[in-house]
């Protein structure tokens, strides 16, 4: 067979696969699915960052829990970096990054994207991402607040987002996050609604008055006492929509 189709010479797949076709629809098959797996294994060769991607985005619901687990194995083996959700570098989908820096290793990875998170729709997944692009990254917690809209975001899905790890990069501290964000939303949202009424669309420097800009991020939300190690993995774990629970850890980076 292989030497048969050598003397062929053929231009294009079509073509081998109407010849195979003439010899029988089984060896055709065979053709087509040994095409169709060094083409995959092509572009995993030479896109490697790109291709586990694309895996991790076609497999993002929950009932992937086995497949996921072995996607995330497949790349800790093949020394693949994976940065956890960030409100300041993540889209909705995962991406594949590349920095400069001096470590080497981890300049090419994974940014897990807002939709392995809990309660993240892909419209605030936007409106944090637009939010972000029109302006700049966001440089604390009630930056965060004052600047997204509210339409989308309450605060349970901002709780999985502090939960998931996602406001690390502006406040570490967890707790203290959970424990001040429902007030602190709650206190924008009645702002944003007083000020707007009978006044149409809110102005800047309503935006800017708001109680989200009164204060330092220190004095909204201080760095105290986090969570312990165990309660932070369980909420961390609860929070992810992919059931992979504290095994994310070990192939994540900072």
């Amino acid at each position: 067979m292989k030497s048969e189709l050598m003397q062929q010479k053929l231009t294009s797949f079509a073509e081998l696969i109407d010849i195979c076709h003439s010899r029988g629809a089984d060896r055709a098959d065979a053709v087509a699915r040994a095409m169709f797996a060094y083409r995959v294994a092509y572009v995993k060769t030479l896109y490697t960052i790109e291709f586990m991607t694309a895996m991790l985005n076609s497999y993002n619901e929950d009932g992937a829990r086995a497949k996921l687990e072995s996607i995330f194995e497949e790349m800790y083996c093949l020394g693949i970096h994976v940065r956890m959700p960030n409100i300041n570098q993540s889209q909705y989908y995962a991406t594949a990054y590349s920095s400069t820096g001096d470590d080497e290793k981890s300049a090419y990875g994974i940014q897990l994207g807002f939709n392995a998170i809990r309660g993240i729709s892909e419209q605030l997944a936007e409106e944090i991402v637009s939010t972000r692009n029109k302006g700049s990254a966001y440089r604390s917690f009630n930056d965060f607040i004052r600047r997204v809209s509210l339409e989308h975001c309450n605060a349970g899905n901002v709780n999985y987002l502090i939960r998931a790890g996602a406001f690390d990069c502006v406040n570490p501290c967890r707790k203290a996050l959970a424990q001040c964000g429902n007030d602190l939303i709650e206190a924008e949202r009645q702002y944003r609604a007083a000020q707007s009424h009978g006044q149409g669309d809110l102005l800047q420097d309503v935006m800017d008055a708001s109680p989200c800009a009164q204060k330092s991020t220190d004095e909204v939300v201080p760095n105290g006492s986090d969570w312990d190690q165990t309660t932070r993995q369980q909420l961390q774990c609860e929070s992810f929509k992919w059931p992979i629970g504290r095994a994310i850890e070990q192939y994540v980076c900072a």
